[in-house]
């Protein structure tokens, strides 16, 4: 009773204001929308809208396609008082709002109450216009019936009016009138390809087959399910004969018996011929499904060893999709795998390297199985690509490199090494740096001044944490340990940094600025300074980059000072960055100058050159985040702020590590903010970390859990509640 008031208050408010949302004509007419009008007045008001004098709005189409629907429901003999021109009108609309129940239900209205609809030339104008994608198959039937019926000659179809018919049948479910329907479309299909350009003489080395041919496999696909021989039979001799499928793709395999698969098997090498990877798959799934065979086995392989030197994005996820199906009946090659990393490096497809990677390292794969990983230039590169998206599984790759000692080039170590330095992975890069930092070529190495900055900067880091944690426990010697081999490290790595560049008054202007700045990061100013004065020594002009060292170590000393430097700076002409903010601060935040952190945040703003880096951002969340507060209500406000300032960044600089969305889960959760922490958890780990992994049940648990709470005691909504802790607590 409520839906059926609520649609007469809708049909009312629409002949009222002559607009209905389109989403109305999508449902079926009830009695009481229909009985509003009576049957005369819908008929005037259909007329009326199908002849305005200029071209009809948007809400004029939705209120003709409306009016007709209820005039069909109240009384569709009616109908038979509409003109020609009037149905084809309502079709033209109906084809343009993409609603076939309406089309198809006008097309067959025209047909039945028009005697000028059985003239050849209007069944053709429908055919050729935007509505042939939506015929249904019995309609479609009718259209051509009368065309082929009909006595006046029609001109034959163009070749994109024959690809959207053939699309439009391929692509139709399963119908009764599908049979003859085909027996009507392939003689006219074929008649379209005798005038299609063919491969031959000079011609073959450059022939590129049109579109229609790919829709002509597709069309061939569907009667091969109707199980039409003879009609397969007329199209693939056609094929064969003009040399669209090369001969050597027309061969016998053992096993393949029966006439399905002797086509497929055709087809999908006809396809691997023309590198239409994705039209092959569709061949190659059905013949492994059907036999699993030694046989069928090579020829899924062997089409894709040929299709993956210079695939593209689409044609390896097609090549992906082959591997996974591949796989339930066996292993694949591991020739495959790495063919596939080396053509998503090419293609720069790393979403679909990660695909596949994801999918060998799976538990139920691994059962079976083990691939191996990428080997060569795809290895860093997938590392690099995995650390900026999905750091568990990135972390997962360098364990394998670690463990099964696997070679990296020379010129691709330290761009390694820095990435996992810079996503806070210590372990695999002190791992990686000790292995790469002998041989001949240590010096290319351990000389490169961004593998120095970020591994020496992650370590300070550590060393800076293990510090904190002493002085809360001087008497834990683990943690001492701990601290003196960071620092024995850190120093390590600074020595061969500088031995790799001397003598130092030659190096490059580069390695100079990265030096100077690797001593004020390690706390040895003096060392920095001096630095600087051989720059200036040799007279190298300072540029932004030196200016920016210097004010780290100013800021490192007073952050207040630093921003007098920064106001002299804009007085001298030179535009502080987001690198100059960020690092300013980064200092304020540690020595907890508040009321200087945003006083600097304004100026951020109001800057247009000094747009703060991810560094600065993630220093400023850390450092509000990990300041102790009591006061749960203090806490959310921070919260709030931080979920604003992320919301700035790009996603991809958010999510380099998994250690920020944790510690922003975690924080959120203890201050009682479930919703905030159901945020935080979808924006930086939802789709970053292992669904399956310990910590993240855990996380996932927490959240849920004080959702839980909230709803009993009405903190938060019901529903949003029961979605929230339905998503967290689904299974993958």
């Amino acid at each position: 009773m409520l839906i059926l008031c609520r649609r007469t208050w809708l049909h009312s408010t629409f002949f009222n204001s002559y607009a209905a949302p389109i989403r109305y004509l999508r449902t079926r007419p009830s009695d009481a929308t229909a009985a509003s009008l009576t049957t005369p007045e819908l008929l005037r008001k259909l007329k009326q809208s199908t002849h305005l004098a200029s071209g009809p709005s948007n809400a004029t189409r939705v209120q003709q396609l409306y009016l007709y629907r209820h005039l069909r429901f109240a009384d569709r003999n009616a109908l038979g008082r509409l003109a020609l021109d009037e149905f084809l009108v309502i079709i033209q609309h109906s084809a343009a709002k993409r609603l076939p129940d309406t089309l198809n239900n006008a097309v067959a209205d025209l047909l039945d109450f028009c005697s000028d609809a059985s003239q050849s030339a209007v069944l053709h104008r429908i055919l050729v216009s935007d509505a042939t994608p939506y015929l249904r198959p019995p309609i479609l039937l009718r259209i051509l019936k009368g065309i082929q019926n009909s006595p006046d000659a029609t001109e034959p179809l163009s070749v994109d009016d024959m690809r959207t018919l053939i699309r439009t049948f391929f692509g139709s479910d399963t119908s009764s009138a599908d049979k003859e329907l085909a027996q009507i479309i392939t003689p006219l299909l074929l008649e379209c390809l005798h005038g299609l350009p063919r491969p031959h003489g000079d011609f073959v080395f450059s022939y590129k087959p049109p579109l229609l041919i790919k829709s002509v496999f597709l069309y061939i696909e569907k009667l091969l399910r109707l199980d039409d021989q003879a009609l397969v039979l007329k199209l693939f001799q056609f094929l064969v004969n003009t040399a669209i499928i090369p001969p050597e793709a027309v061969q016998t395999i053992p096993g393949f018996t029966d006439f399905g698969s002797i086509v497929r098997s055709s087809l999908a090498r006809a396809c691997t011929y023309w590198r239409w990877c994705t039209l092959a798959k569709r061949f190659l799934v059905p013949l492994i499904e059907s036999h699993p065979t030694k046989e069928a086995k090579s020829l899924v392989v062997d089409s894709m060893y040929a299709m993956l030197p210079g695939a593209k994005k689409p044609d390896l996820v097609a090549c992906l999709s082959l591997i996974k199906q591949l796989h339930e009946h066996g292993p694949v090659p591991h020739g495959l795998f790495r063919q596939f990393y080396d053509a998503a490096v090419e293609a720069k497809a790393g979403a679909e390297a990660q695909a596949l990677y994801a999918f060998s390292r799976s538990d139920k794969v691994r059962e079976s199985h083990e691939y191996p990983c990428p080997r060569g230039r795809p290895l860093p590169w997938l590392v690099i690509y995995l650390l900026r998206g999905h750091s568990l599984l990135a972390k997962e790759l360098a364990n394998e490199i670690v463990m099964g000692n696997i070679p990296i080039a020379v010129e691709h170590r330290s761009h390694l090494v820095s990435y996992l330095a810079s996503s806070g992975h210590a372990i695999l890069a002190r791992t990686l740096w000790s292995r790469f930092a002998i041989g001949k070529d240590r010096n290319f190495f351990v000389g490169d001044s961004s593998l120095i900055l970020r591994t020496l900067s992650l370590f300070q880091s550590l060393i800076h944490r293990a510090e904190t944690l002493l002085a809360r426990d001087p008497k834990n010697e683990v943690i001492r340990g701990q601290l003196e081999d960071k620092k024995e490290f850190a120093a390590f790595i600074l020595d061969a940094y500088i031995q790799a560049n001397e003598p130092l008054q030659e190096a490059p202007h580069s390695a100079l600025s990265s030096l100077a700045r690797c001593y004020f990061i390690a706390g040895r100013y003096m060392d920095g300074f001096e630095t600087v004065k051989i720059l200036l020594a040799r007279k190298d002009l300072p540029d932004l980059y030196d200016v920016n060292i210097v004010l780290g170590a100013i800021a490192g000393h007073d952050p207040r000072e630093a921003v007098k430097v920064l106001k002299r700076m804009k007085e001298r002409g030179l535009q502080p960055d987001g690198v100059s903010y960020g690092t300013v601060i980064h200092r304020a935040i540690e020595r907890g100058d508040h009321a200087l952190v945003s006083e600097l945040a304004e100026e951020v703003r109001n800057s247009p050159a000094g747009q703060l880096t991810h560094k600065g951002m993630v220093a400023l969340i850390r450092g509000t985040l990990e300041d102790s507060v009591d006061n749960q209500l203090t806490q959310r406000a921070k919260l709030k702020s931080v979920w604003r300032m992320m919301s700035v960044l790009p996603t991809e600089s958010l999510v380099g590590s998994t250690d920020m969305g944790k510690l922003v889960v975690r924080a959120s959760v203890r201050a009682q903010d479930p919703v905030m922490a159901y945020r935080f958890w979808d924006l930086l780990l939802r789709h970053k970390t292992r669904w399956t992994d310990i910590e993240q049940i855990g996380l996932r648990k927490g959240i849920a859990m004080s959702l839980e709470k909230h709803r009993e005691m009405g903190w938060a909504g019901e529903r949003a509640c029961r979605i929230m802790i339905g998503v967290l607590s689904r299974k993958e």
